[in-house]
């Protein structure tokens, strides 16, 4: 249910920076979904079409892009890519690691006319 909290903060953003360009429609958005993340596209498509109406972001295509986790080795320093849940390093086996990417959920354009 928060999908409906953060597609709102994004139309938001996105009817703000739409203002101040002076654009009269939005066409598309493109939002950065990290495989890790809580948020379901299926969602906030849902969403976005609701809350969209009867503004300049009515119709604009939402373009989501997967983003692949990356982790970094506490133990040896080697960058990888996590399966599932499971961190460990494939290199050396250490459990600890700082995940660097793939939780993220970010607005990163706007299309207008």
């Amino acid at each position: 249910m928060h999908e409906l909290g953060v597609t709102e903060e994004v139309l938001r953003l996105v009817l703000q920076e739409t203002e101040k360009a002076g654009a009269s429609r939005v066409t598309a958005v493109g939002l950065a979904i990290g495989e890790f993340s809580s948020v379901v596209r299926e969602s906030v498509a849902f969403y976005w079409e609701f809350l969209s109406r009867g503004t300049s972001a009515e119709g604009a295509d939402l373009r989501f892009e997967t983003r692949e986790p990356l982790a970094l080795c506490g133990g040896c320093g080697q960058e990888y890519r996590p399966l599932e849940r499971d961190h460990r390093c494939p290199n050396c086996g250490e459990a600890v690691a700082q995940l660097l990417a793939g939780e993220e959920f970010r607005l990163d354009f706007i299309e207008v006319e």
